[in-house]
């Protein structure tokens, strides 16, 4: 699913209000303005067996996320009520936990996890090399 600014351009962008809460338990409730997901979603060809959203930020973090959760969110491209720190486009929605809340995301694609595969098994920071 395209993630690049100037293309997302091409959509009606939504102004919605968000929390984003750290893993250190602080939160920050913003205005952002950006793409729907649902809207993302009805541009590109999906499996139907689609289960989770994969959100890869350009660290490599990446969150697994449930498309029932997902659907609602948000891929801003911009923060309204105060100066972004520059790590967009951000994927925030009201059901997307602080460490599922991507940061400078490359890429957002679907997948399908059977019932016994753990989506947290996909996600977090890039493996290290030792």
């Amino acid at each position: 699913m395209p993630t690049d600014p100037s293309y997302l351009g091409e959509f009606d962008l939504q102004t919605e209000r968000h929390r984003v809460t750290c893993a250190t338990g602080d939160y920050e409730v913003g205005q952002w303005r950006g793409v729907l997901i649902e809207t993302l979603l009805s541009r590109v060809e999906a499996d139907d067996r689609s289960t989770h959203l994969l959100v890869t930020g350009e660290d490599g973090y990446r969150a697994c996320i449930p498309l029932t959760e997902a659907i609602d969110a948000l891929l801003a491209v911009a923060r309204e009520d105060v100066e972004a720190d520059g790590r967009l486009p951000r994927f925030v929605g009201d059901e997307i936990d602080g460490a599922e809340s991507v940061a400078s995301v490359e890429r957002i694609e679907t997948i399908h996890l059977d019932a016994d595969e753990d989506a947290s098994e996909y996600s977090g920071p890039p493996p290290t090399d030792r």
